[in-house]
């Protein structure tokens, strides 16, 4: 018994804050502060806000470029 299967990818879903967030281990509430700096590229659809996958994977990669490298670590002292 064949199946057949279409070669015709279908566009991928926008993603919400909430996806984006777990994509870039951050918060929803990050994910909105930077959307509406305009770090982040967004998408309204019906008044909501809404993210590419494809835009968020390439402001990933951006970011993953040109990373600073790492401060100075200084010790965490809880008493002051």
């Amino acid at each position: 018994m064949s199946t057949s299967t279409s070669t015709t990818a279908q566009p991928e879903a926008y993603w919400t804050a909430a996806d984006v967030a777990r994509f870039l281990t951050v918060s929803a509430k990050w994910v909105y502060k930077h959307a509406a700096l305009g770090h982040l590229p967004t998408t309204r659809l019906h008044g909501c806000v809404r993210f590419k996958p494809a835009d968020i994977r390439a402001y990933a990669e951006r970011c993953s470029r040109g990373a600073q490298p790492a401060g100075k670590v200084l010790p965490f002292n809880p008493g002051t």
